[in-house]
């Protein structure tokens, strides 16, 4: 079940990043299926794997996105992309506490997003 969660992360942040490029904005339908897809996964994990012990760094983690959000620092589709991103991976347990993983797991999202968007600008602009 982590792996096809984390195949709709993937795919989702990868359509995410096409539909960003290409019209500066990233769309409700695809950041809300992956929130929505992401709470099944994670009833999932609390019902059958009766693995609860993500949410507290989870909720924290969406609290601090939607402050960002909130501050202007982000646009609102990134926030509910990222938020989707983290309830569909919660990376959180398997380190020794969620904070390093948090900040880990929105570099690499950032270098993925901006590598895609950098290489797509390059090319258009017919850079090598």
């Amino acid at each position: 079940i982590s792996f096809l969660a984390a195949s709709v992360a993937l795919a989702g942040t990868c359509i995410a990043s096409y539909i960003d490029i290409k019209t500066k904005e990233i769309s409700n339908t695809l950041t809300f299926f992956m929130i929505f897809s992401g709470i099944i996964f994670c009833l999932w994990r609390i019902l059958v794997e009766d693995n609860w012990i993500f949410i507290p760094p989870l909720l924290v983690s969406c609290i601090f996105v939607w402050l960002i959000w909130k501050a202007g620092y982000w646009g609102g589709g990134d926030a509910k992309l990222l938020m989707g991103i983290f309830v569909l991976v919660p990376s959180f347990p398997s380190l020794p506490f969620f904070i390093p993983s948090f900040f880990i797991m929105i570099a690499f999202l950032s270098i993925l997003h901006f590598f895609l968007f950098g290489f797509i600008e390059a090319i258009k602009k017919g850079m090598k």
